[in-house]
């Protein structure tokens, strides 16, 4: 072997892959720009929430007997905010409020504290109150105190809603990325493999127009999408056990109705990530340049699923319920725990058929472009 062949060869190739803005792309940008943002968001997210909670007063609310000096100390803390709610159980799941205590006279005294498992500002809450109790049972001021008072934690959460919260943080996320990872394969290869193999000027020779036949491709790759996470639930359903030692999965239930939803939904979302890779394959004149086109595409999608991971919280505004794909993580969540708000299913369904139109309409043009090349 000639070394200095092997050199030519070597400058030569690596000249054509600097020249290359789609090899540039994926092995500068990507590497150095897009992954940082795309780990370095969610953390940085996290952290200024963090720190938010560790400034911010806790909203409290006390109710129920009056232990001399108690309700003092808490209006004293530079830490607690003193509140009032109608219904303290409901403003707790809905973070209106972060802890709800209630004294009951007994002997001795005993402080009923409620607060969300699913919310940070509420654990943090309690901490703070059990530091003021603990403080107040060892001060040792007066004959009440003799007594010290017992703390009684209970959580507003339900283990079934529980269960179903962090069920849909964990498999929420591969629901919706699979779908879309299960369509690109079959997807780049239908027009832009085809391309390159040839083959799509035979088909469109054929007495077929080109609206059947990317109406057909379009049906060919959900098909396969469908199927990829089918096997997915499928596979995840059968190591349950092994998966998720920590979630009780007999409490999770799902209603037949908030099934059906989901699954339509779910349909919608297939044809939408079947549509988005059937457009990137169009556009692109080979397999592996629409490839890379949809290396930033995916990105987009996870963005918002990884900012999805950081909550566990039952709240969410109602905005999310109109981005296309996060709209079913949040769907989810509510088939899991209390249920879908028909709100919400409505404001997701719109939302999805809106984009699908648009998808299709840009995959329409862009194919006829496509053939026109």
């Amino acid at each position: 072997m000639n070394f200095k062949r092997v050199i030519a060869v070597y400058k030569k190739e690596l000249k054509d892959s600097i020249r290359n803005k789609r090899v540039l792309y994926s092995t500068i940008i990507v590497p150095l720009i897009v992954l940082p943002i795309l780990i370095g968001l969610p953390a940085a997210y996290q952290q200024k929430q963090a720190k938010k909670i560790e400034i911010t007063p806790s909203n409290v609310m006390i109710s129920g007997f009056r232990i001399p000096g108690f309700f003092e100390i808490f209006a004293r803390s530079s830490f607690i905010n003193l509140t009032i709610a109608k219904d303290p159980f409901d403003a707790l799941k809905k973070g209106r409020i972060d802890l709800y205590l209630r004294v009951v006279q007994k002997e001795p005294p005993t402080v009923e504290i409620y607060y969300n498992p699913l919310s940070d500002a509420s654990k943090k809450a309690l901490a703070r109150v059990k530091l003021i109790i603990d403080s107040y049972n060892n001060s040792g001021q007066g004959e009440v105190r003799t007594k010290k008072i017992n703390i009684l934690t209970k959580s507003v959460i339900s283990p079934r809603v529980m269960a179903g919260v962090v069920m849909a943080m964990i498999i929420g996320f591969l629901i919706v990325f699979i779908p879309f990872t299960g369509a690109i394969a079959p997807g780049v290869d239908s027009i832009a493999g085809e391309k390159e193999r040839k083959t799509l000027n035979v088909l469109l020779s054929l007495p077929i127009s080109r609206k059947e036949i990317l109406v057909g491709k379009l049906m060919n790759v959900a098909t396969i999408s469908l199927l990829t996470s089918v096997l997915t639930i499928t596979g995840i359903y059968a190591v349950k056990s092994f998966l998720f030692t920590d979630i009780n999965i007999g409490k999770i239930q799902i209603g037949t109705k908030d099934a059906i939803l989901f699954i339509l939904l779910l349909l919608m979302y297939i044809l939408i990530a079947s549509s988005v890779v059937i457009m990137a394959s169009a556009f692109a004149r080979t397999y592996r340049e629409a490839q890379n086109y949809l290396t930033p595409i995916m990105i987009i999608i996870m963005l918002p699923l990884f900012f999805a991971q950081t909550s566990a919280s039952l709240t969410t505004p109602h905005w999310s319920f109109y981005i296309p794909g996060y709209n079913l993580l949040v769907i989810l969540k509510e088939a899991l725990t209390y249920g879908i708000n028909m709100r919400d299913f409505n404001s997701a369904f719109i939302s999805n058929i809106v984009a699908l139109y648009v998808l299709v309409k840009l995959m329409t043009k862009i194919f006829n472009k496509a053939i026109l090349r």
